[in-house]
């Protein structure tokens, strides 16, 4: 029997939270180990209700790999209490590597919860081998289990994880159907055979979220106009985000605003980097009320395709036989066209699209500043305000993209038309009024 004056460090791991007597098990498998071989435990490194698939997540393991390695650790034996307490790694070599670390470093590894005749044995490393295999296997299987488990529960329209997105709401099932009510943020069910649902969520983002689409598919504004709208004028995001035009694609891209579930487009099974699955993988379900109809959907989700080289030329091509000559305002609002800053981004300017297709526009009379910032405060004498989209509207104004290119903004060319209220201060004016109970 070693001496009593042999220091011991030990190493625990669980991997769920709800492996509730999972660390005092091992603990005591430990402690009853180390006094029948008179060691004391001067350390403890732990790991509580962390995956054992990996290192990098495991601060007590790091911790006590890096004593090791250091020269650090003040002790001669490390207890664990099994061969699979490394981890379930799927390279069973990675467990091996730690274990051979610790011997490098003149600490012995024992196992308190395996028979030592065959750990230290002539077959312990074969042993120690299948071992940690059937640790990675079992996780795989599990996994597995899980992964078919939650295609079936995604098939019959139970919602698996992830935050919901804008303008929805999960909602509470329990086992025999019936509703409890909506979750808010951070809450979770409190029983495992309830389930969570979609609906829809509050009337303000409801409404917003259909008049992305209807801004997007019928009236052609860019995501980041439309951004710029909702920012303006919409709800606010539930994380408290920026209205982006990244965050306009997420919305119009998202298949549940059309009613229908898409669950396993991507997997990151074992902890293993993310990586898409094909389509045929894909679990799909009609799970809720639409908010936009699913016509709607599939022609933003047409728009947002990357455009075809030759379908952008033709439409230019078919606006110039129409109206026989081009400009950025004809285009900007034609329908059969791409925008402007699909055509900047590929030809630089107007003049190399032009040149693309052969037109030569007649000779370019520039406007003059103060005649751009009269046409500003005419505008706002007319219709109350000044705003890009009044400016797209109204026939013999210049298009707002002339207003940014000559100014840097519209704001910055409001200022210099001495204009006090723009756009966005008159909607916020009228927002305060309604919600003081005022006339708007």
């Amino acid at each position: 029997m070693s001496g009593p004056s042999r220091r011991a460090a030990q190493y625990l791991r669980m991997s769920s939270d709800q492996q509730t007597s999972s660390l005092a098990n091992q603990t005591a498998t430990i402690a009853e180990y180390a006094a029948r071989e008179g060691l004391g435990i001067a350390r403890s490194y732990v790991d509580a209700g962390i995956s054992g698939l990996t290192f990098y997540e495991r601060a007590g393991l790091r911790r006590l790999v890096a004593d090791v390695v250091s020269g650090a650790a003040d002790f001669s034996v490390l207890l664990v209490a099994d061969v699979s307490r490394w981890g379930r790694f799927q390279d069973p070599d990675e467990a091996a590597h730690y274990e051979f670390l610790c011997q490098e470093a003149g600490i012995e590894v024992r196992y308190c919860g395996e028979p030592e005749d065959v750990t230290d044995g002539p077959l312990g490393g074969l042993f120690k081998h299948i071992k940690r295999v059937m640790a990675g296997e079992f996780s795989r299987e599990k996994s597995e289990v899980v992964r078919v488990g939650k295609k079936r529960a995604a098939a019959a329209g139970r919602k698996q994880g992830g935050p919901v997105p804008f303008g929805l709401a999960r909602v509470l099932v329990n086992p025999d159907g019936s509703r409890v009510g909506p979750l808010r943020r951070g809450e979770r069910k409190a029983l495992d055979d309830q389930y969570v649902v979609f609906a829809l969520g509050p009337e303000e983002e409801v409404a917003a979220v259909k008049e992305i689409f209807r801004l997007f598919v019928e009236e052609r504004k860019s995501l980041s106009d439309i951004a710029r709208r909702m920012a303006e004028t919409g709800p606010p995001r539930p994380r408290g985000g920026p209205w982006t035009a990244h965050a306009v694609r997420k919305i119009l891209t998202c298949e549940l605003y059309a009613g229908v579930y898409v669950y396993n487009r991507s997997t990151q099974a074992l902890r293993t980097r993310p990586r898409p699955l094909p389509p045929s993988e894909w679990v799909r379900a009609q799970v809720m009320e639409p908010v936009v109809t699913p016509e709607m959907f599939h022609r933003a989700r047409e728009l947002l395709a990357p455009r075809n080289l030759d379908e952008d030329l033709s439409g230019v091509r078919r606006l110039l036989a129409e109206e026989g000559r081009l400009n950025a305002k004809l285009i900007a609002e034609s329908p059969y066209t791409a925008s402007l800053r699909v055509y900047y981004g590929r030809f630089g300017s107007l003049e190399g699209l032009y040149a693309e297709i052969g037109y030569t526009p007649g000779p370019k009379r520039r406007v003059s500043d103060a005649r751009l910032l009269d046409d500003l405060r005419a505008l706002k004498s007319k219709s109350g305000l000044a705003s890009g989209t009044l400016l797209k509207s109204e026939e013999g104004l210049h298009h707002r993209a002339t207003y940014r290119r000559r100014f840097g903004s519209l704001k910055a060319a409001y200022e210099l038309a001495g204009l006090e209220e723009n756009a966005t201060e008159v909607r916020r004016a009228a927002r305060s009024r309604r919600r003081k109970g005022g006339p708007t």
